[in-house]
């Protein structure tokens, strides 16, 4: 994953520095094999270790860098399900919540988040952090009530999780598509379609402040 985060130009420059570390080994390697006794090394040799080191170099960043995007991918898999279970978590203490309001709510003579009588069934159930706010702030006498109070702050901490969990898929997710996109994994995505991974947005997405 390290690889992944370095800077083009470094990468470039790391990837010619091995080239030539290992075109230098195969090439004295080959040397010492094929000619012992010869004082100077041949053409041929040199060809052949620089294509060697050419191919095992590319082959080799190749391998890690995948294995890295691999690894990237199944941590933004991990994240994006994480999403989906403090969502499930929201959800549930909506339920929790709702039930609490609506009792509290009962005595007030104006209507359930401020509609008509006629319109109030729609807003029966609380369904996010927006609309806790709304009721907490149309009726402070909801403030008194500490089993409100405590649900609500989990509510509120359920939504910075959340919103911390999108950012970080969404992290994940712009390092993998960059680094498909990057060299040399470009050379084989040419052969191998991978698909990138998708960015989380969310039209419902609450503001915690």
């Amino acid at each position: 994953m390290w690889l992944q985060k370095m800077p083009f130009i470094v990468k470039l420059l790391l990837y010619v520095i091995v080239f030539l570390f290992l075109s230098l080994f195969i090439i004295v390697a080959l040397s010492l094999m094929f000619e012992p006794e010869t004082e100077e090394i041949s053409g041929w040799v040199y060809t052949v270790g620089f294509v060697l080191s050419l191919v095992i170099s590319v082959a080799g960043g190749i391998n890690i860098e995948n294995n890295g995007l691999h690894r990237i991918r199944e941590q933004a898999v991990a994240m994006k399900s994480n999403i989906k279970v403090i969502g499930g978590r929201i959800e549930n203490i909506l339920l929790q919540l709702d039930p609490v309001v609506e009792r509290q709510m009962k005595h007030e003579e104006d209507v359930y988040l401020k509609v008509s009588r006629n319109d109030s069934k729609k807003y029966r159930h609380l369904r996010s952090l927006g609309e806790v706010k709304a009721s907490l702030s149309a009726y402070p006498t909801l403030r008194s009530d500490e089993t409100v109070m405590k649900l609500f702050s989990q509510i509120v901490k359920e939504y910075e999780d959340l919103a911390q969990a999108k950012m970080a898929y969404n992290a994940y997710a712009a390092q993998y598509n960059s680094g498909v996109k990057s060299f040399p994994v470009c050379l084989l995505r040419s052969v191998k379609k991978e698909p990138l991974l998708d960015y989380y947005e969310d039209p419902t997405d609450e503001q915690i402040i």
